[in-house]
């Protein structure tokens, strides 16, 4: 049987140097997003002070919309919808929240919700400018039969170790967790912001991004997906999975390079104002379905509430505070745990 490399296992009580490279971990992650200066975290209360984002602490504050910023300037922020939108900042920059929402729902809440309730409720902090309409409108669409479970995410214990399963989606990679979920988040967005342009969408891959991407936008209406990859840089399976993928608005383009090469160009093309113009004039804007895009990120947060619902397991979980977890790796993976660390009380191993 195949498993996801997600796995929560019992470990010894952390040092006193492992919680020192946590804390220089978070410091720099506090620079990464562009803070003024640093934050301290006390590890006991797990409070964070100075200018770290504003944390949001109840419900009644919840109506406080979570604007984004670019961790490349200081230009005027803007809401979660046309940070999806435009994927990258004009400057080049990352969008991250301006502040940073408490998941504040009871253990025992949660272990009575599907995946889907999860999803509602993490989101909704974060996409405080979606209606709750829209946002369920988003999820339903996304984690529905496409995917070989019901649970869309199942936990399995196997010698002790937990393992939850993301390799459920129609391309049998994680990527379809987040990438089933965007194109709807995209042209909601899309709506929400009156864009009457067509919107183009932007990938480099070196393999399960650029498959899940074009199924995810396979035929949604006022979108075209066109991906770059290596030639000679992917598994054979992979490049036919792109290949022969169906759809009228999907495209996909092999590079002589590397991953990073196919990269580079797409933030190129990004960044490129007298494109961009052009590209308006036709009545079409880029926009990109990679990591990049803030909208892919949330899906980190509640795949952690996912294991919070897993009620019995994370009962144990939480009352023995010895537990390490292990996540798929990716650009910004560790940075989106730490803040599951110091918000929502769980230790990390560094």
């Amino acid at each position: 049987m195949v498993f996801t490399p997600f796995i929560p296992i019992r470990m010894r009580r952390q040092s006193a140097r492992e919680n020192s490279a946590l804390r220089n971990s978070l410091l720099i992650f506090g620079k990464y997003i562009g803070l003024e200066r640093f934050f301290v975290i006390s590890w006991e209360t797990t409070q964070i002070k100075g200018r770290f984002p504003q944390l949001i602490m109840g419900r009644k504050e919840e109506v406080m919309e979570v604007l984004y910023k670019s961790t490349r300037s200081e230009n005027a922020p803007v809401t979660a919808s046309m940070a999806i939108l435009k994927g990258l900042s004009e400057d080049g920059g990352l969008f991250v929240p301006t502040q940073i929402p408490k998941l504040d729902v009871k253990l025992s809440d949660l272990a009575q919700m599907s995946y889907q309730e999860v999803a509602y409720e993490v989101m909704s902090r974060f996409l405080s400018d979606f209606t709750e309409e829209e946002l369920k409108s988003c999820i339903a669409n996304a984690y529905d039969a496409k995917f070989d479970t019901e649970k869309i995410a199942p936990i399995k214990e196997v010698n002790g170790v937990y393992y939850l399963e993301l390799f459920h989606g129609a391309t049998i990679a994680f990527k379809d967790m987040a990438l089933s979920i965007l194109p709807h988040l995209m042209t909601t967005a899309a709506k929400k912001n009156q864009v009457k342009n067509e919107i183009v969408i932007l990938t480099a891959t070196s393999g399960d991004t650029g498959k899940a991407a074009m199924a995810g936008f396979a035929d949604v209406p006022g979108t075209k997906i066109i991906v770059f990859y290596p030639k000679h840089g992917v598994s054979a399976i992979q490049e036919k999975q792109m290949v022969t993928q169906k759809g009228d608005n999907t495209y996909v383009v092999g590079i002589t390079g590397n991953f990073d090469d196919a990269q580079t160009a797409v933030k190129k093309m990004f960044n490129d104002r007298q494109m961009a113009k052009e590209l308006d004039a036709a009545g079409f804007q880029f926009s990109s379905a990679n990591s990049i895009n803030v909208g892919r990120l949330f899906l980190r947060l509640y795949i952690m509430s996912m294991l919070m619902r897993h009620c019995s397991v994370m009962e144990r979980f939480r009352k023995d505070r010895r537990s390490t977890w292990s996540f798929p790796p990716a650009i910004l993976g560790t940075s989106w745990r730490l803040i599951m660390r110091s918000r929502w009380g769980f230790r990390f191993r560094n």
